[in-house]
């Protein structure tokens, strides 16, 4: 089935903005004063969980956007955006540890390189889903379940953080603190 092509604009559109908006939310937590309200929106510290609230936020941020101006021409809009909102980060997660699992350290010429690539790749899915056939009413509310526990965990595990890797700075960290 095909994909209206104004879906298609307002996903590559996506990339740019969330390049953006991602960058400055890396700073917004101390550009605040470190303001509880902001922790878990914004990162706190250098660790893997931290930057995965860069790729996420500000593409729901552009998805409430987006569908006040396509949903309605768009099939699994809600199901779409969920899936792309998941692939982003999970992306950031994969290609984080892989790369630094070959190189052996880590370079922010590659962590940008990811973060483009990942808010890509979580655009891309978004179409492949706008592409299938129509889920209605289920497709919206498994959409609207993954958005919640993505929120639900960033807000949880901001301040209760799993004793894991994945949510501790490194020894890399420098910009923020352990929140």
């Amino acid at each position: 089935m095909a994909i209206p092509r104004e879906a298609v604009r307002w996903e590559v559109g996506s990339v740019p903005f969330v390049f953006v908006a991602g960058s400055l939310l890396h700073f917004t937590y101390d550009w605040l004063g470190r303001s509880f309200w902001m922790a878990p929106i914004a990162a706190i510290d250098e660790s893997v969980w931290e930057h995965l609230k860069l790729a996420f936020w500000p593409a729901a941020a552009f998805a409430v956007v987006q569908a006040a101006a396509t949903r309605s021409r768009v099939r699994n809009f809600v199901l779409g955006k969920a899936v792309g909102l998941s692939v982003a980060p999970l992306a950031i997660v994969f290609g984080f540890y892989g790369y630094t699992a070959v190189l052996g350290f880590h370079a922010l010429a590659a962590d940008l390189a990811l973060f483009i690539a990942a808010v890509t790749l979580g655009a891309a899915a978004s179409l492949v889903v706008y592409a299938l056939p129509d889920f209605r009413a289920p497709g919206r509310r498994a959409g609207i379940a993954v958005i919640v526990v993505w929120i639900a965990s960033f807000a949880s595990f901001t301040f209760n953080k799993p004793p894991f890797g994945l949510f501790h700075a490194g020894e890399e960290s420098s910009n923020h603190e352990d929140g």
